[in-house]
C-alpha cells in the first residue's frame, strides 16, 4: 500500500509539472489537490462511512485549510519544483 501511494504522489506530481508548462501554477496546482480530494475520499468513504467527512477538531482543520491556502498562493513566485521540495522538507 505504501508503494502504490508514493507511486500515486509521484504521478500527481509529474503530471501537475508538466500540465503548469501550459497553464498557471495556481490553477494547476488547483485541479491536483482537488483531484486527490475526490479520490481519496472516493477510497475512503465506502470503508469508513460518513464519519471520516467530520473531524473533532474543526478550530485545527480550518487552520490547517487557511495554512495550504497561503502555501497554494505564495506558490505563484516559485516554480512548482521548488514548491514541491517545501512541502518535502516541512513533513
Amino acid at each position: 500500500m505504501a508503494i502504490a501511494a508514493v507511486a500515486g504522489f509521484a504521478v500527481l506530481d509529474t503530471s501537475t509539472k508538466f500540465v503548469s508548462a501550459s497553464v498557471p501554477v495556481l490553477m494547476a496546482l488547483w485541479v491536483r489537490y482537488m483531484f486527490q480530494a475526490v479520490a481519496t475520499t472516493a477510497l475512503v468513504l465506502p470503508m469508513r462511512g460518513r464519519s471520516v467527512l467530520r473531524t473533532a477538531h474543526p478550530k485545527l482543520q480550518f487552520l490547517r485549510s487557511v495554512l495550504l491556502m497561503m502555501s497554494v498562493t505564495r506558490s505563484r513566485k516559485l516554480c512548482l519544483d521548488h514548491v514541491a521540495a517545501f512541502g518535502f522538507a516541512c513533513h
